[in-house]
C-alpha cells in the first residue's frame, strides 16, 4: 500500500510538471513591469549596492542609466547600467542623478525581437544591434521608429533608432519627448566631434562636424556631461544622409 501511495505521489508531480510545461515561463512567473521608470544620467560618481546594501559596482558622472523603479521617500533608484561584463542592476542614491523625478521625457522598453540600430531613422547609418529580451530606455518615437539608449560592451551606452515594432513599452506612450521636432540651424566655427550620447567619456565617438557644416547643423535638446559642460542633441549632414548625435557647443 505504501508503495502504491508513493507511486500516486510521483504520478501527481509528473502531472504537474507536464501541465506547467504547457505554459510559457512568462505565465508561470510574474512579468517584470516598469511603468514609471525611464532614462537618467549620473551627476556624481557613486556606488551601486544590492538589496542588502552591499556594494556591487560603481556608476560614474556623465554615465546614462535606465531607472527601473524610483522610491522618493527612500531617496533610492533601482537601475540597470552598463558594466564591463554586461548589464548589471542595483540600487543608487536617487539624488545623485541629474534628472530624477523627471521621467516624463522617457520610458522603459523591452526588446521583443532582435534588431539593428541606426544613427538616423529609416535604417540609415548602422550603429549596432539590440537582442530580444534586452531592456532599454525609450527616449522618443518618430514615424514608426523609436529612439533608444542601450547597453554596449566596455561599460558604455549608445543612443540610436530602431523600428518601433521591435519594442514593448512600459507606461503611457503619450508622455515622452518627440526627438525629431524641427530644430533651428546653428553656426559652426570649428571642427567638433560627435558622440552617441550626452557625455564624451560615457558614449562612443561617432563622427564629426566642421565649419563647412555651418548653418546645416540643427540643434534640438540640451544636456550636460559629467563635468556640467553643455551638450546638444543635433542633426548634421553626411555623404550618406542626415545623422544624429551629440556635440559640445559653445558658440
Amino acid at each position: 500500500m505504501f508503495k502504491n501511495f508513493k507511486t500516486r505521489i510521483a504520478s501527481f508531480f509528473l502531472t504537474l510538471v507536464a501541465v506547467f510545461g504547457l505554459f510559457p515561463v512568462s505565465t508561470a512567473f510574474a512579468a517584470e513591469d516598469y511603468p514609471t521608470g525611464g532614462w537618467n544620467q549620473v551627476a556624481t560618481t557613486m556606488s551601486v549596492v544590492n538589496s542588502s546594501g552591499t556594494k556591487i559596482g560603481t556608476v560614474y558622472a556623465g554615465e546614462g542609466v535606465t531607472v527601473l523603479n524610483y522610491n522618493g521617500s527612500a531617496n533610492s533608484a533601482y537601475i540597470e547600467y552598463s558594466a564591463t561584463n554586461g548589464p548589471k542592476r542595483g540600487y543608487v542614491t536617487a539624488s545623485n542623478l541629474w534628472y530624477i523625478g523627471n521621467f516624463i521625457g522617457s520610458r522603459v522598453a523591452k526588446v521583443t525581437s532582435s534588431s539593428s540600430t541606426y544613427y538616423a531613422p529609416y535604417g540609415v547609418h548602422y550603429a549596432g544591434s539590440v537582442s530580444a529580451g534586452e531592456y532599454v530606455s525609450l527616449l522618443g518615437s518618430y514615424d514608426g521608429w523609436s529612439y533608444i539608449e542601450y547597453n554596449v560592451p566596455n561599460a558604455q551606452r549608445k543612443r540610436a533608432f530602431v523600428p518601433s515594432n521591435c519594442l514593448y513599452q512600459y507606461g503611457n506612450p503619450g508622455l515622452f519627448y518627440h526627438y525629431n521636432q524641427v530644430g533651428y540651424y546653428i553656426p559652426v566655427y570649428s571642427s567638433q566631434r560627435v558622440y552617441a550620447g550626452p557625455d564624451s567619456s560615457a558614449y562612443p565617438d561617432i563622427g564629426s562636424i566642421s565649419a563647412a557644416d555651418s548653418m546645416k547643423v540643427a540643434r534640438f535638446w540640451r544636456f550636460y556631461d559629467g563635468q556640467g559642460r553643455e551638450m546638444w542633441y543635433v542633426s548634421y549632414p553626411t555623404s550618406s544622409g542626415v545623422k544624429y548625435g551629440y556635440i559640445y557647443y559653445n558658440a
